[in-house]
């Protein structure tokens, strides 16, 4: 049994939380992600369009933490919370925009690109072959 209760506002707390991750302070972040990922996670019951909404308000935001060039631990949470994220989308068959996963695709071939740990350049390019074989 899914852990969050899709009438206390899923879709509300993913805005809520993917915002503030857009615009809080690197420290911040970790936190932000450890609890976007909980509502990734918990949302196995949710309705397909509220579990679509959601998730594409939080793989849009996540966006800013795979840029952050300082911080690798960021860095790293933001692009395992990604990878979540579309496999969540593909085991519920949840459609996300084309638009956003273009975006998504974008941002990840441009930080393997410049990405000097290869750990985390080798989990970029898994989510670019994630990305491409959906599009």
């Amino acid at each position: 049994s899914s852990g969050i209760n899709a009438e206390y506002g899923y879709v509300e707390a993913c805005t809520l939380l993917a915002g503030l991750f857009k615009c809080c302070v690197w420290q911040k972040q970790p936190s932000l992600l450890t609890t976007l990922g909980v509502l990734v996670r918990e949302s196995g019951e949710l309705e397909p369009a509220q579990l679509q909404t959601g998730l594409q308000l939080c793989l849009g935001n996540v966006m800013r933490g795979v840029d952050d060039a300082k911080h690798q631990h960021v860095r790293q949470s933001s692009i395992r919370l990604t990878l979540a994220i579309l496999e969540l989308c593909r085991d519920r068959t949840v459609t996300l925009e084309g638009e956003l996963l273009k975006t998504v695709l974008t941002h990840f071939r441009d930080q393997v690109s410049c990405e000097g740990n290869q750990n985390l350049k080798s989990l970029g390019i898994e989510v670019v072959t994630f990305v491409e074989k959906i599009l």
